[in-house]
C-alpha cells in the first residue's frame, strides 16, 4: 500500500471515530495552490512559464501573501523554482519525481497522524523508508521535514 492510500485510510478511520461532524475548511493558500498544481499537471503552465504574483492576486482576486505562500509550497515540492530578482518559474519535472515529492508529501502528513495517535514507532518506519528513495536534494523543504519528523520519532 502506498502512503498515500494509508493516509486516506487513516483519515477516513479517523474521520468516522470522531464525536462532532467535521467540516472540511479550506484556506485561500490551500485553495490557489491546488488549482497552481492542477495547471501545472495538465499543462496549462508549461515548464519555464514565469508565474507573476501580481497576476495571479488579480485572477484570485487576493492579496499577494496567499499567492506568495501557495508558491512557496510549490517550491518545496519541487515544481517551481524561484530566483531572487527574476520570479518564480514552472519547473519541468518528470513523473517519477513527482509521484516521489507526492508520496514524500504523504508519509509526512501520515507520520504526523501517527504519532498524534501514539503510533510513534510505525511513524519512524515509514519516514525512513521513504527518506531512504532520495540521493540528492536532501536540503529541500518536504524532505528536512521528514528528517525532522523521522530524529523526533526515534529519539521519542
Amino acid at each position: 500500500m502506498t502512503a498515500v492510500s494509508a493516509l486516506i485510510q487513516e483519515l477516513k478511520k479517523t474521520s468516522k471515530t470522531a464525536d462532532a461532524p467535521s467540516v472540511k475548511r479550506v484556506c485561500m493558500r490551500d485553495h490557489i495552490r491546488d488549482v497552481l498544481v492542477a495547471r501545472i499537471l495538465d499543462g496549462t503552465f508549461a515548464p519555464g512559464t514565469q508565474l507573476k504574483e501580481l497576476s495571479l492576486a488579480r485572477e484570485f482576486n487576493v492579496s499577494q501573501a496567499p499567492i506568495r505562500e501557495a508558491l512557496r509550497e510549490l517550491e518545496g515540492s519541487g515544481l517551481v523554482t524561484s530566483e531572487r530578482y527574476r520570479g518564480t518559474r514552472v519547473r519541468g519535472a518528470d513523473s517519477k519525481e513527482m509521484r516521489e515529492s507526492y508520496e514524500l508529501r504523504a508519509t509526512t502528513s501520515l507520520a504526523r497522524l501517527w504519532r498524534k495517535q501514539g503510533k510513534s514507532a510505525d511513524a519512524a518506519k515509514a519516514l525512513d523508508e521513504i527518506y531512504g528513495w532520495f540521493t540528492e536534494g536532501l536540503e529541500t523543504p518536504d524532505l528536512k521535514d521528514a528528517r525532522e519528523l523521522e530524529e523526533i520519532g526515534t529519539r521519542g
